[in-house]
């Protein structure tokens, strides 16, 4: 018995013996600022701030349906049951066998069972284990950084089709435009009153009007397919197109400014820099139990069984087997060597990864601050452009009546006019846009109150 509890309690010492090291966080030269709760800039659903209920409804049919998004979802399920294997590996296993026999007319039943657990000396277990789960919250990371893009992308593509339904709608008016110009100059010209080189000329603007219309047509319904992709709608649904509409572009909500004084170590719950330190955690382990690979393992197998002439008498008799056995790694032609660098490689790897995720991070932030700011600009200063060509269209057309200037003045004056009113719906989407990057860059959003 004392040789029996002085093996138990050496055990228990080596068991503390983990082999590798702990996770320490890598250190990164990181922009000086003050360090704050992110939950205080939360917004999970930055998307309402927009106030549009359409987009809403978007929003939660592809949160709801979305195929990217259910096989995300379906990979953290199997990343938590690998975990869970690994978890299980820790534990004690048992076995159990029925048997039965004739003989004579006599039946004879035998029970055999057996347990068996292995003690995790060096930590291999441990670190197996920390892998699993680290790949769990990988993979759970992964799945959140699909939702923001996804949510990002129906913003997007929903600013695309408003804005192209706007643009639509300026390109048919003047269209419609154009072809009651056409019919003037056809009569005027029937009465000699132009020329036939000035029919010719309002009619290729009327053509290229049009193929301007046709080329927005076509955008629309792409932009209705993919939202409709998006949104996991099936594909008779996805050849009806029909996307509901809301607002229109140049009434959604515009977020109000970033806040100043937004902390860099927000960007620490993105969910790709999270998932590239969870890859790196599993890395770190893996070479822990790489190295643990090389010291002996001890196994314990308890057993017993129990025989009787019938089932009724099946315990009536006892044995208990207890035996431990040291299982060393032996000369493996250098495979636990190479395993090894194996692993210090794959942490090497992750390492690099998880440096450039926090580059392309700040990267992304600094982009879509400086997008957002610049984009707000452009549409005070594309209205202003839209204004100016508005009113000198018009001082054409009166100067055009009165004999002052010719008619190419009057074309290139309206067709300026036309290219700065579609350049503006353009600068609107493109100032939504820059907010939907920002609440994506910042891994989902800011709070707005």
């Amino acid at each position: 018995m004392k040789k029996l509890i002085m093996f138990f309690s050496v055990c228990f010492i080596l068991s503390s013996c983990t082999m590798g090291k702990d996770y320490a966080r890598p250190q990164i030269d990181l922009p000086e600022g003050s360090s704050v709760d992110a939950g205080a800039y939360s917004s999970d659903r930055w998307w309402e701030s927009f106030n549009d209920d359409v987009l809403n409804k978007l929003v939660q049919k592809a949160l709801s349906y979305n195929q990217d998004l259910k096989l995300a979802i379906a990979r953290v399920d199997e990343a938590r049951a690998v975990a869970g294997i690994s978890e299980a590996s820790k534990k004690p296993s048992s076995t159990a066998v029925l048997e039965g026999s004739d003989a004579g007319g006599r039946e004879s039943y035998s029970l055999s069972a057996g347990m068996s657990y292995e003690i995790d000396l060096w930590g291999k277990y441990k670190r197996l284990s920390e892998s699993k789960r680290a790949q769990l919250l990988a993979a759970q990371a992964n799945k959140d950084a699909v939702k923001i893009a996804l949510t990002a992308e129906v913003a997007k593509i929903y600013f695309a089709l408003r804005s192209n339904d706007a643009q639509l709608t300026i390109a048919e008016r003047t269209l419609e435009a154009r072809r009651e110009t056409v019919e003037i100059y056809k009569k005027r010209l029937a009465e000699g009153l132009v020329s036939n080189l000035d029919l010719q000329r309002v009619t290729a603007e009327m053509y290229s009007v049009e193929t301007n219309v046709q080329s927005i047509t076509k955008a629309i319904g792409e932009n209705e397919t993919a939202l409709s992709v998006l949104i996991g709608s099936n594909p008779r649904e996805i050849a009806g197109g029909n996307i509901e509409r809301g607002k229109e572009i140049e009434n959604i909500a515009v977020i109000p400014e970033v806040p100043e004084g937004i902390p860099s170590n927000l960007l620490e719950r993105r969910p790709d820099i999270m998932q590239a330190e969870e890859i790196l955690v599993s890395a770190n382990a893996e070479v822990g139990a790489a190295r643990a690979a090389y010291f002996p393992s001890i196994s314990l197998t308890g057993g017993y069984g129990y025989a009787s002439p019938s089932l009724a008498d099946l315990f009536s008799n006892g044995i208990w087997h207890f035996a431990g056995s040291v299982a060393q790694p032996v000369f493996q032609g250098g495979k636990l060597k190479e395993q090894q660098k194996q692993a210090q490689a794959k942490y090497d790897q992750a390492l690099a990864s998880y440096n450039k995720t926090i580059q392309n991070a700040f990267k992304e932030t600094l982009d879509a601050l400086n997008a957002n700011k610049i984009n707000r600009e452009t549409v005070i200063s594309v209205e202003n452009q839209k204004e100016a060509l508005q009113k000198a269209y018009s001082i054409a057309l009166k100067q055009k009546e009165a004999g002052l200037i010719g008619l190419l003045d009057v074309l290139d004056s309206e067709r300026n006019f036309l290219a700065a009113e579609l350049s503006y719906v353009k600068a609107v989407q493109n100032r939504l846009n820059a907010v939907v990057d920002v609440n994506k860059a910042l891994g989902g959003g800011w709070s707005y109150e």
